[in-house]
């Protein structure tokens, strides 16, 4: 049998969840992966398998991993997004995660690395102003947007997040960041320590018409994250 070499990979990977307060309601969430082929083997069927965690609390629909399959010429890449419904019985937030496996799907590849073929994020809550509602943004205005990063049962803020690259804004990816504050604060008043940290407005890449907006880091181990929060953008 003559193998192909090939690099297969999942270059990137995000989750947004619809989840936004303490209330025992269902909401739903989304994987968006990408994949891709670096060669040299063109016309490559490979199989990715996307799966979703969230706390023993919660019921996830459907409960198994969601597959999607590619033929990826060598030096392209494909996105694609699978949905999840979640309900959860405890009035709390909470910390999900997302994973996205590529195999080829065929005999003759032979990947070459492998260790970039699995990648993971974690969808943490946020709360753009906490204490405030709507939480407005004036977007023509210069000045600093506080954003908390909220502690759940299974995740420590103040003692997990890696300050050095947090990132907000209209993607996520706006370097923006300016400081956080110290020691925690309970913004959400659930008895956990909170991370509040304040973003340039200018540099978040907000615009009038957009109604979220995302932020972005890794934890201090170097595990991906991301949250996202309702914002009213205003001075438009």
């Amino acid at each position: 049998m003559v193998f192909e070499r090939v690099d297969l990979s999942v270059s990137d990977i995000r989750l947004t969840c619809t989840e936004r307060h303490y209330q025992t309601r269902a909401f739903d969430c989304t994987s968006k992966v990408t994949v891709a082929n670096a060669g040299p083997a063109d016309a490559v069927h490979t199989l990715t398998t996307v799966t979703f965690g969230a706390p023993a609390d919660c019921t996830v629909t459907p409960d198994t991993g969601q597959q999607q399959a590619h033929v990826l010429n060598a030096g392209t890449s494909a996105t694609f997004t699978r949905a999840w419904a979640v309900a959860c019985t405890e009035d709390r937030r909470h910390l999900l995660s997302t994973t996205a496996v590529i195999t080829a799907d065929e005999p003759h590849p032979e990947d070459t690395n492998r260790a970039n073929d699995v990648r993971s994020i974690r969808w943490v809550p946020a709360d753009v102003k906490p204490r405030s509602f709507p939480s407005s943004i004036n977007a023509k205005k210069e000045g600093l947007i506080p954003v908390a990063i909220l502690s759940t049962a299974e995740f420590d803020a103040v003692a997990e997040v890696d300050r050095t690259s947090l990132t907000f804004g209209a993607t996520g990816l706006e370097q923006s960041f300016v400081r956080c504050g110290s020691p925690g604060e309970d913004v959400d008043d659930d008895g956990r320590a909170d991370l509040v940290c304040q973003f340039d407005t200018a540099k978040t890449g907000l615009t009038c018409g957009m109604t979220t907006a995302t932020l972005m880091d890794r934890t201090v181990d170097g595990r991906r994250f991301e949250g996202q929060d309702d914002s009213k953008l205003t001075g438009c």
